[in-house]
């Protein structure tokens, strides 16, 4: 049995482009030569062995074009290894180029091999088997995530309806207290009310432990690839990027090297500015274009929120744009701003800046407890020097806190003064890219940051804190130490 329908008898054989229209059950299949004919459509039962067998029909100068549906990317990969050219298009983009009003399976397949044959097919990024696994980790989790929230709605409806109001409902002792008090017989809840508040309650009790099974899945699944979990530990290191904010990046990402530059990341979540520009009229800048993976923008606006509390530059920026819009226009650029951020973290293979020591230990240690259910172990490992803080009886996390906020808001001061110094029209660079601006105490450039300076900046900050503590209390502390 064979897939591909002959070339005619009068014809050589040339390159073939070939439309699939996938379907659960049946796929429909049209052939366009580079000539322009068609040869006679076929339709074939979805399976495995079917597609296989289509793929030793191929030949390397054949090309394959499918549209992103529910199995489009386990059929490409199936028809990978042929040496054809496999491609999935862009669903919503290849309706507007080729729109019908009359759409059947084979008219669909025709115009996507014909589309193919002129390459004006809009294609989207095939992502691996581990990036479409923990794509999938993460869909599973937010799926949970919704139903927990309609749960929640609906206990809030049935209080709503009694006039009954509780500040936090779901995690304080007075909202559980009332709850129960409404589950019993002397409520003022009807029978029927009264069962559906419980049978709700025992759900969202449920898909509460869901949601953990949820969070320990992708903490298992990132964990046990180490490039994958050294990714992750580079996102955690920015203030608002938790574990699920992380990971699901990742899994929007895939491989950042096919972003050849970092605006094109917050261009793929549709976190950039809308344009709309006609004949002699000026470009308007409308909304964000809202485009791309819709959850891997609601996860960096909401890890925005946490992160504009940080000191530090993107704080500066936040309380600027702040002032001249409102909140919410705010922390969406912040968001196009972080994604930039990461896009530099992940090529650069660096941690973030302005991290809060403290805050970045205790995510990538949940990290693990979740994967592995051990905690992490203290104290110094072998072959490692000690602190500079030991023997001073100074608790190192405290210092590494202070010590980091205090150069985040030196370099969020410098930050606002460069901007104050552009505004005027100063300049605030020369020609070689060196900072003009001196006044601050830091020699950190915040708009063109660099490692090394930040490691000399927070040095700097350490000797002093460290040599205005008393020389009598260290020497205290350090007797208090070597007594123990």
């Amino acid at each position: 049995m064979t897939i591909l329908p002959p070339f005619p008898n009068s014809s050589e054989p040339q390159p073939r482009y070939i439309g699939l229209d996938l379907h659960s059950e049946e796929i429909q299949l049209h052939v366009t030569l580079a000539d322009g004919s068609s040869l006679r459509p076929v339709r074939f039962a979805t399976s495995a062995a079917n597609v296989n067998q289509l793929r030793s029909e191929l030949s390397p100068q054949d090309a394959v074009a499918m549209e992103a549906t529910t199995n489009a990317f386990t059929v490409a990969r199936l028809l990978k290894p042929s040496g054809a050219r496999v491609m999935v298009s862009d669903q919503r983009k290849t309706k507007m180029i080729a729109e019908a009003k009359v759409s059947t399976d084979k008219i669909d397949a025709r115009v996507i091999s014909e589309l193919l044959r002129v390459d004006y097919l809009p294609e989207v990024w095939l992502p691996d088997e581990q990036t479409e696994e923990l794509r999938h980790l993460m869909s599973d989790r937010q799926s949970n995530v919704d139903r927990r929230t309609e749960v929640k709605n609906r206990i809030h409806a049935i209080l709503h309806r009694r006039l009954l109001k509780c500040a936090n409902l779901f995690d304080s002792k007075e909202g559980k207290a009332l709850l129960d008090n409404l589950e019993s017989e002397d409520s003022p809840l009807s029978v029927v009310e009264r069962s559906r508040l419980k049978l709700s309650r025992e759900e969202l009790q449920h898909l509460e432990q869901l949601v953990v099974e949820n969070d320990r899945s992708i903490a298992r699944f990132v964990v046990a690839d180490g490039a994958l979990h050294h990714r992750l530990n580079r996102l955690l290191t920015i203030p608002g990027v938790s574990l699920v904010v992380g990971a699901g990046l990742l899994a929007a990402i895939g491989d950042v090297t096919r972003f050849k530059k970092a605006k094109l990341l917050p261009s793929y979540f549709g976190l950039v500015p809308s344009t709309y520009q006609s004949g002699s009229s000026e470009g308007y800048h409308g909304p964000i274009t809202k485009r791309g993976r819709k959850q891997a923008r609601w996860l960096l606006l909401e890890a925005a929120e946490h992160t504009v509390k940080a000191p530090g530059p993107l704080h500066a920026f936040y309380l600027r744009l702040k002032k001249k819009r409102n909140h919410n226009v705010a922390k969406t650029a912040v968001a196009r701003k972080m994604a930039e951020i990461i896009w530099h973290l992940l090529t650069q293979d660096e941690d973030y800046l302005y991290q809060i020591p403290k805050l970045t230990q205790d995510k990538q240690a949940r990290v693990l407890y979740l994967a592995t259910g051990q905690k992490a172990q203290g104290g110094i490992k072998k072959g490692e020097k000690r602190s500079a803080l030991y023997g001073t009886g100074l608790k190192g996390s405290r210092v590494k806190k202070a010590v980091a906020g205090e150069a985040a808001t030196q370099a969020e001061e410098k930050y606002q003064a460069l901007v104050a110094e552009r505004a005027a029209g100063h300049k605030t660079h020369s020609p070689d890219g060196q900072c003009l601006i001196r006044q601050q105490q830091t020699a950190l450039d915040p708009l063109r940051p660099q490692a090394a300076d930040w490691e000399t900046e927070i040095a700097r900050i350490r000797d002093r804190i460290l040599n205005q503590t008393p020389k009598k209390e260290i020497k205290r502390r350090q007797a208090g130490v070597s007594a123990k």
